[in-house]
């Protein structure tokens, strides 16, 4: 079932007009079939507003229970050109964590970084985390009308910030 659901989902966006802009990893292996989609966009006429996605599954071909998967969407206020605060949350593990986070943007014609620290409520561990997201796209030309596209994205483990306190 996780299959279709993958493959129906790869399959609509192919048909979207922008597909060239949109970073959908799919990956097999011998053991698992991972996918991952990462969508971000300013969607108010004064770039205030922008909203970002990222949805991950790895799906095990024999186990079940090694599947796993979450959905992370943000909505962020711009505060400036590298600036902006926002609020939202990930589904992972059956559990909704919501956060809060800040984000350090940094973007010129070949090169886009993000670093996104955040501080999210589990309900599971009780209490407050920390984490850092962190996106690095390389994009330079190879041709008139080619670019190649080098992704490095990063996410340490979650930590609990009241050991620390």
């Amino acid at each position: 079932m996780a299959y279709k659901i993958i493959f129906l989902f790869s399959l609509a966006l192919v048909s979207l007009k922008s597909f060239e802009q949109l970073p959908v990893q799919i990956f097999a292996g011998d053991k698992s079939i991972e996918y991952n989609f990462l969508w971000f966009k300013n969607v108010d006429k004064n770039e205030k507003v922008t909203l970002f996605n990222s949805i991950f599954f790895n799906v095990h071909y024999k186990d079940k229970n090694k599947n796993v998967y979450e959905v992370f969407q943000v909505a962020m206020y711009n505060l400036n050109k590298n600036w902006s605060i926002g609020g939202g949350g990930r589904f992972t593990g059956g559990e909704f964590v919501p956060q809060i986070s800040i984000s350090y943007q940094l973007m010129t014609e070949t090169l886009y970084l993000n670093l996104f620290p955040s501080l999210q409520y589990s309900f599971a561990a009780k209490g407050i985390q920390y984490s850092l997201f962190g996106l690095l796209f390389y994009t330079p030309k190879i041709g008139i009308s080619w670019k190649m596209f080098n992704q490095i994205s990063i996410e340490p483990l979650l930590y609990k910030l009241s050991a620390y306190l």
